[in-house]
């Protein structure tokens, strides 16, 4: 069947810098002439567009003027209404400064995976933490959206976990354990109400592990804690900061963890600090391994092999921490989360990429270790 002839031939005028065909004809014409709209409604944006010096086909997909999302839209009923004949006084339009895209530079979330807010807290004139919000030379924007706060000194668990200053700052989670350092002074007895706080908000035991950088001591009673803690994680699904320090130490603690928690137990290992070797034999050991950077990165005269490794690991298994207000860099006033900054322009010089790179690959190794969002 041959296609249906117009009526006659379309009519052109000039309507601004648009030019618009009138095509007369019957209702039974209906498609073509949709078509032939679309045709030069396409090429109508396109010159509009183009006087205003942006690219249509990448700021908006072009739709027939008869299509929903044509009608729907302001902006497109608003070029519809500029090329009729009755446009006079209808719209005040702007088109440059609506049209035109406009460059913004998004806040990339940071977490700080590892701090004592407990420490703060003891401070006289303590009253909560500041927000921690920073923008870099190229107009990249920081904010440090979550922290974790690692509360692993029995004796201030009812002063600071009870209070009502930690429980209003909602970008605080919580983590509970026992230090290695204090296992052996009469930690027993701290046990039991352990067990009784891990039902609450906490999103993992620890810090917990084993310390022997000032002697071995205390080891005996430190590998019944670090194995009672990890009990109880195992039992409650929760992850576990390990803290381990001390040469030759790291395999008795990966062996301890081996007897009782699941290869693909969630590990937060703290502050890492040791060498390739124990790095890859750890993840091979637990591959859900996440490994804390901390400020010992920029402490270059105390940990000058730390960044020679760290290079040779995946970005994928770091995450970020402070473990404010413990590690104090010499040429820094003083310690707190806002550390977290030098080390990711630290770690953007090291692996050849964008600080923003930086932040959002640590944030979503952080959320999927924690599970948060």
């Amino acid at each position: 069947m041959e296609e249906e002839e117009l009526d006659s031939e379309p009519e052109e005028e000039e309507v601004g810098l648009l030019k618009v065909q009138r095509i007369k004809g019957s209702s039974n014409n209906k498609k073509k002439v949709e078509t032939m709209l679309y045709m030069y409604w396409e090429g109508a944006l396109t010159t509009h567009c183009n006087d205003y010096h942006f690219h249509s086909s990448s700021a908006y997909t072009v739709f027939p003027p008869t299509y929903i999302h044509s009608l729907l839209h302001w902006k497109v009923l608003a070029l519809l209404i500029k090329s009729s004949e009755d446009s006079e006084n209808l719209l005040s339009y702007n088109c440059k400064l609506s049209l035109c895209k406009t460059s913004s530079h998004p806040i990339h979330t940071v977490i700080d995976t590892h701090f004592h807010w407990d420490k703060f807290f003891l401070q006289a004139s303590f009253s909560g933490l500041p927000s921690y919000n920073w923008e870099e030379q190229d107009n990249e924007k920081f904010q440090i959206r979550k922290l974790i706060s690692n509360f692993v000194f029995p004796s201030r668990w009812t002063a600071c976990i009870d209070g009502d200053l930690l429980n209003k700052d909602k970008r605080i989670l919580h983590t509970i354990g026992i230090h290695p350092r204090i296992a052996g002074n009469q930690v027993g007895r701290h046990m039991n109400e352990l067990k009784r706080r891990i039902s609450g908000n906490f999103i993992a035991i620890g810090e917990c592990g084993l310390d022997v950088s000032q002697g071995e001591k205390d080891l005996r009673e430190q590998v019944r804690v670090l194995r009672v803690q990890l009990e109880l994680a195992g039992d409650s699904k929760l992850h576990v900061v390990i803290h381990c320090r001390g040469k030759g130490i790291t395999a008795r603690c990966l062996e301890i963890m081996s007897e009782i928690l699941d290869r693909d137990h969630g590990i937060h290992w703290h502050c890492f600090s040791q060498n390739k070797r124990t790095y890859e034999n750890i993840k091979r050991c637990f591959p859900n391994t996440k490994f804390g950077i901390s400020p010992l990165l920029i402490m270059e005269d105390t940990y000058p092999q730390l960044r020679s490794l760290v290079c040779e690991m995946c970005l994928e298994d770091i995450v970020l921490e402070s473990d404010a207000p413990y590690l104090h860099p010499k040429s820094y006033e003083d310690s707190y989360p806002v550390l977290i900054r030098s080390i990711i322009q630290q770690l953007s010089i090291m692996f050849n990429t964008t600080g923003s790179e930086i932040a959002d690959i640590t944030t979503r190794n952080a959320q999927q270790l924690y599970k948060f969002k």
